[in-house]
C-alpha cells in the first residue's frame, strides 16, 4: 500500500515538474535525483536490522494435527493458553502484550488475550490467520527475537505449568441460507 501510494505521489510530482519545466528537464533532474540515492547509500544505508531481529528461528513445538487441513482452508483461530504465578498479571500482560506486533506482521489478522473468568491465572492469547497455508508460513517467518519475546512471555508460566496450544479451522465450507428472510418475504 505505501509503495503504491509511493508511486502515485511520485508521478503526479514528476508529471507537474515536467509541465512547468519541459520533459528533458524533469528526466534529467530524475536521473541526477537517483545518482545521488546511489552516492548516498554507502554512508547512510537503510536499516535492516540487527541479526537477532531477522535471523529465522524454530518453532517450539512440533506441529501435530490429526488430519491436516488443506492449505486454503481458514480461517485458522489459534489459541495459546498460559497458567501463570498468581499476582504477576499486570507484568505478564505488560510482557505478552509484545506479542502483538511480531503475530500482526507475520499473517494474524485479529490478536487478543482474554482471561479466563473461572480459573484467574489462566490467559489465552487467540489470533486468526486467514488459511491455514498462511498459518505455515506464521510459523516459518518468526524469528530469533520474536522467539524471546515469546520466552519472557513463558517465564511467567507456573512451575510445572506449559503453554498449551488449540488450532480451529473454520468448519462450514459456505453460507448457509437465512431460512427466516425467506419465510417473512414469500
Amino acid at each position: 500500500m505505501a509503495a503504491l501510494g509511493a508511486f502515485a505521489i511520485g508521478s503526479a510530482f514528476w508529471g507537474a515538474v515536467s509541465d512547468i519545466a519541459g520533459l528533458t528537464a524533469a528526466l534529467v533532474a530524475a536521473g541526477l535525483l537517483m545518482a545521488a540515492g546511489l552516492l548516498l547509500a554507502r554512508p547512510f544505508p537503510l536499516r535492516v536490522g540487527a541479526d537477532h531481529e531477522v535471523t529465522q528461528g524454530t518453532p517450539w513445538e512440533e506441529l501435530f494435527v490429526a488430519a491436516e487441513p488443506s492449505p486454503e482452508a481458514g480461517p485458522v483461530a489459534v489459541e495459546v493458553a498460559y497458567r501463570i504465578r498468581p499476582g504477576e498479571d499486570h507484568a505478564f500482560l505488560d510482557t505478552i502484550g509484545q506479542m502483538k506486533a511480531p503475530r500482526r506482521r507475520d499473517g494474524a489478522t485479529f490478536w487478543r488475550v482474554y482471561k479466563d473468568l473461572g480459573e484467574p491465572s489462566r490467559y489465552v492469547e487467540r489470533f486468526l490467520v486467514t488459511s491455514w497455508a498462511d498459518y505455515l508460513h506464521q510459523r516459518a517467518r518468526a524469528t530469533v527475537a520474536d522467539h524471546t519475546v515469546e520466552a519472557e512471555v513463558r517465564a511467567f508460566l507456573a512451575h510445572g505449568e506449559s503453554a498449551h496450544v488449540a488450532l480451529h479451522c473454520r468448519a462450514l465450507r459456505r453460507r448457509l441460507p437465512d431460512r427466516r428472510w425467506r419465510s417473512r418475504h414469500q
